[in-house]
């Protein structure tokens, strides 16, 4: 998935509705979920603090499954298997966002993506 696409996923799957690019490609804007006002949509794959607002909209059940996929994809980057001394708290806000869209079954490889555009060609 681009930038772009997971960011607007998750501000999606956390309640912004009507999200368009700004002018001049700076950044994401959206109607917010509480104050249903047009307001500029966080960077949640470059800002932690922007990650902890997204991961509130997990609940109990999903939060234990998100702490899993947080471990594997951490778990890519060192020589240890998952679930052992991954140090989850360590995550970078992107690794969170894909935990967080993995979790909510919205992650798209982008090559399983592009499968799917080219059977849907032949369809047509």
């Amino acid at each position: 998935m681009s930038p772009n696409e997971q960011r607007i996923a998750i501000a999606e799957a956390c309640g912004w509705t009507n999200i368009r690019e700004r002018e001049f490609g700076r950044g994401l804007v959206g109607e917010h979920p509480t104050i249903k006002t047009h307001a500029g949509i966080d960077d949640y794959l470059n800002d932690l603090n922007a990650c902890h607002e997204m991961e509130k909209h997990l609940g109990q059940l999903r939060s234990g499954i998100y702490s899993c996929e947080l471990r594997k994809i951490i778990s890519k980057f060192n020589s240890e298997p998952p679930y052992v001394n991954s140090f989850e708290w360590h995550a970078t806000a992107a690794q969170r966002c894909e935990a967080f869209l993995k979790t909510l079954g919205l992650w798209r490889d982008d090559a399983s993506h592009l499968s799917k555009v080219a059977s849907d060609a032949t369809k047509h």
